[in-house]
């Protein structure tokens, strides 16, 4: 039979392991894109989000400029994005985007490279990279 002193006990390591496991729950729903450092700006390059009075439409042309590792844009689903910052941090290595740059991601990004959709987060990522529509 267990005492008053050590169910006590007991109670309190349970609290405290509520807390924590709780604690990670909801520290892990929450978005992580704002630890993403932001891309470099270029003269060449727009920032930011384009103004929804005048969206700079981005042509293919131009995208295929940006095609290397240290200046590397990338074109999912007709929009454009900057992903240069991210290259580093992408979970699968720097050599799932690297061939990718100055090009069309669509396939290889809605499908994970044929292994499912990615999750939620990664859309999130991907829109805080955002450069603008392309153009046709």
């Amino acid at each position: 039979m267990y005492d008053r002193k050590h169910m006590k006990k007991e109670f309190l390591i349970s609290l405290v392991l509520v807390v924590i496991v709780g604690g990670a729950i909801i520290w892990n729903m929450q978005p992580k894109t704002a630890l993403l450092p932001e891309a470099p700006s270029t003269p060449s390059q727009p920032t930011g989000i384009p103004s929804a009075t005048a969206p700079q439409l981005i042509t293919v042309d131009e995208v295929k400029k940006h095609a290397v590792e240290s200046d590397c844009w990338v074109i999912v689903n007709n929009t454009v994005y900057n992903v240069t910052t991210y290259i580093p941090n992408h979970p699968g290595g720097p050599q799932q985007i690297i061939p990718l740059c100055g090009g069309d991601a669509t396939t290889t990004f809605t499908t994970r490279n044929g292994k499912g959709l990615h999750p939620e987060k990664a859309q999130a990522t991907l829109n805080s990279m955002l450069v603008g529509p392309l153009t046709q």
